[in-house]
């Protein structure tokens, strides 16, 4: 598989992953069913942040893919005349809405989809 065609994989897991609102979390990477800090990759986790669904899903994979996803995902949230923030500032804004978050995934998908 290409670094390509596995940064595609990793955006269509975290876009699973994240697919219904109560699986996306704020302010922590992943919590359990009680709301509680758990590690992204752990069993118990129920709900990730954008961070912690990529640190789920792109574990194991080529670095180049990463790298890919990455780059591709702040192209996606970059908000032209505003200063550069994190995924996770991004994520865990106070006005973020999953839909947004769901959008930036697809969006990023679509930048890496048009590569080369």
């Amino acid at each position: 598989m290409t670094p390509k065609e596995e940064a595609l994989a990793i955006l269509d897991r975290m876009a699973d992953l994240l697919a219904y609102e109560e699986c996306w979390a704020q302010g922590k990477r992943a919590v359990s069913a009680t709301g509680r800090m758990v590690k992204a990759k752990g069993s118990n986790a129920v709900a990730w942040s954008i961070v912690g669904a990529a640190f789920k899903v792109g574990d194991g994979h080529d670095y180049r893919a990463q790298y890919l996803v990455n780059k591709a995902f702040y192209r996606a949230i970059r908000k032209r005349r505003k200063p550069a923030v994190s995924a996770e500032e991004w994520n865990d804004a106070p006005e973020r809405k999953h839909s947004e978050v769901l959008e930036a995934i697809a969006k990023a998908r679509a930048i890496v989809e048009s590569q080369p």
